[in-house]
């Protein structure tokens, strides 16, 4: 090889190695062995937790963020989070507003969530405070490394309140190191979620607020225990109207009632019933073979989904409506949002969930505490207007019939809104 024609292969090797190099640069950077007494440089550590933060926004949330901003919105996730973090900077408490009202508003991570737990009394929040006093700074464990910890217990003036968090953990087992052959351990990941209880006074019902449902459940069942109350034997004491060949089971029935409840709510303007859920039975669990096909559930989407003929078949047949979902429209700074809103029957108690959309939280929380109150009222007194009832099946009875949905939702949808019902099923 002549001298040129190393000194050309020097060259082109030297610009490979250089354009790897900076490939590898843009996602690995390479420091200086870390002293065991230094910790990470604290400028650093708050720049990766931002980026960390931004980057669970999808990439064309990021480019829209970017967009309002007026930056480049082009690019890789990295550099859209990279661009986002040198232009915004590390303040906490403005980027996960940010992130609050740029994420999709349908995650079940950015939500309100309340789980109403009926007790089939009405409770005496002074007597509550006394059969609890003694739970203050102390835990139960509540499943396989977890506990419900009380942290303080207050009154605030005749109601009652427990603030405490659900401490879990979740281990995984895995080589300690390349180096020691054979040697394995757990590496394990905290996770702790407040939760916050109320009783008040006078009420048969116990509200419970936390960021998740799994939270909100284990939370209640070590706070009955402790109190010695169990749930209402009965969820829903409501007559089962039947109407010729028709049924509406008591879950039904109810869930019904609180949809045409939310719909005429002079503040919770209900845009869309988006999907809802259906349970078989457990009582008829018995009868089905192991060997037997079966459906254990099925859910429908769509628009105005409760107005459908398709809908209207499962309801008039006895099928047990578990939960519902739809949108409530807000007006926050002169401008209208859509909140994703659900209310679901489990485990005799109702689940409450509002997402926080991309509107302020003060806005999303306002329609969460309507929402929950409208819940409460329903649990506490479940009066069944037959006559309403008995119209409402008389028209699904008609509606069931239809080959197709008619062209105005009419049922479910508020007087004066328009919009074709349709529908799609997923079974589970």
């Amino acid at each position: 090889m002549s001298g040129d024609d190393a000194n050309s292969a020097e060259t082109a090797r030297r610009a490979a190695a250089a354009a790897l190099s900076g490939l590898f640069e843009q996602e690995i950077q390479i420091v200086a062995p870390l002293d065991p007494t230094v910790t990470i440089e604290t400028a650093e550590r708050e720049r990766e937790i931002a980026k960390a933060a931004l980057g669970g926004l999808k990439v064309d949330e990021l480019a829209r963020l970017s967009a309002d901003l007026g930056i480049r919105n082009r690019g890789s996730r990295a550099e859209l989070v990279n661009r986002l973090v040198a232009f915004l900077g590390t303040n906490e408490q403005e980027l996960a507003e940010l992130i609050v009202r740029y994420a999709d508003p349908d995650s079940s991570a950015r939500r309100l969530t309340s789980r109403l737990i009926p007790v089939g009394e009405s409770l005496d929040a002074a007597e509550w405070a006394a059969r609890l006093a003694d739970y203050e700074q102390t835990y139960f464990r509540t499943g396989i490394a977890e506990w419900f910890i009380v942290r303080d217990a207050d009154t605030h003036g005749p109601d009652f309140s427990i603030d405490g968090s659900l401490l879990s953990y979740e281990v995984e087992a895995e080589p300690l190191q390349a180096a020691a052959r054979g040697a394995y351990g757990f590496r394990t990941d905290q996770r702790q979620q407040d939760v916050v209880i109320w009783v008040r006074n006078g009420e048969p019902t116990l509200r419970i607020h936390a960021r998740g449902e799994h939270e909100s459940r284990a939370a209640g069942r070590a706070v009955q225990f402790a109190a010695r109350v169990g749930p209402a034997e009965k969820l829903f004491p409501v007559s089962r109207p039947d109407l010729t060949d028709a049924r509406l089971a008591p879950a039904t029935t109810w869930l019904l009632q609180v949809v045409r409840a939310a719909v005429l709510h002079p503040r919770v303007l209900v845009g869309n019933v988006g999907a809802v859920t259906f349970e078989r039975e457990r009582s008829s669990a018995a009868h089905v073979g192991a060997e037997t096909p079966q459906i254990e559930s099925s859910r429908f989407k769509g628009r105005h989904v409760l107005d459908t003929p398709q809908i209207a078949r499962y309801l008039t047949t006895g099928q047990v409506l578990s939960a519902i979902a739809f949108s409530c429209i807000v007006v926050d700074n002169g401008q209208e949002f859509e909140l994703p809103c659900r209310i679901a029957i489990e485990n005799k108690s109702v689940l409450v969930a509002t997402g926080l959309g991309r509107t302020s939280p003060d806005v999303a929380a306002t329609l969460h505490r309507e929402l929950e109150d409208l819940v409460a009222n329903a649990i506490e007194a479940p009066a069944l207007n037959v006559a309403e009832t008995h119209d409402l099946l008389g028209k699904l009875l008609d509606r069931r019939l239809l080959a197709d949905a008619p062209a105005i939702a009419d049922l479910f949808a508020r007087p004066g809104a328009s919009g074709a019902a349709q529908v799609a099923m997923v079974t589970t």
